[in-house]
């Protein structure tokens, strides 16, 4: 071999190494990198699991939300009959307490009416049940009809 082909080969073996060294570099960097997305894929699937789980978590949320709005709005309705229901009854509690003190008083007029036409009726009776003429015809209507004595 020539000084040429020495110096040819050897720096050829040194470029061959350096190649093949380079490519075991790139080997197991690409094995890293599939290892790095292999990892990522791997949590990418996680992460959406994770979002559906939320995803479904909220809509069954939404869905009582809504549920609940609905019976909210069932109690207002409830709550807002109620309230009209009371006040008419209030209404109707003031109506009849005004009726019944209006019947009162004029039950308690008619009674010191009564009271006064029984007084003045027993005492003309008494003053006319003396005088000889009444006292002999009240005795006449006694014997005629035994039903009015002892009053």
């Amino acid at each position: 071999m020539s000084l040429i082909d020495k110096l040819a080969v050897k720096p050829l073996l040194w470029a061959l190494a350096a190649l093949l060294l380079l490519a075991v570099g790139q080997y197991v960097l690409l094995q890293l990198a599939q290892a790095d997305a292999s990892s990522a894929r791997s949590e990418r699937d996680t992460a959406k699991a994770e979002l559906a789980a939320r995803t479904t978590e909220r809509d069954a949320f939404k869905g009582r939300v809504g549920e609940l709005e609905q019976a909210n709005e069932g109690w207002r309705l409830s709550f807002s009959l109620l309230q009209a229901e009371l006040k008419q009854a209030q209404r109707d509690a003031r109506e009849l307490d005004a009726a019944s003190r209006k019947a009162v008083s004029a039950a308690r007029a008619a009674a010191t009416d009564a009271d006064r036409t029984l007084k003045k009726f027993v005492g003309q009776f008494a003053a006319e049940s003396r005088k000889p003429d009444c006292a002999k015809a009240l005795a006449t209507l006694e014997a005629a009809c035994p039903a009015l004595s002892n009053y």
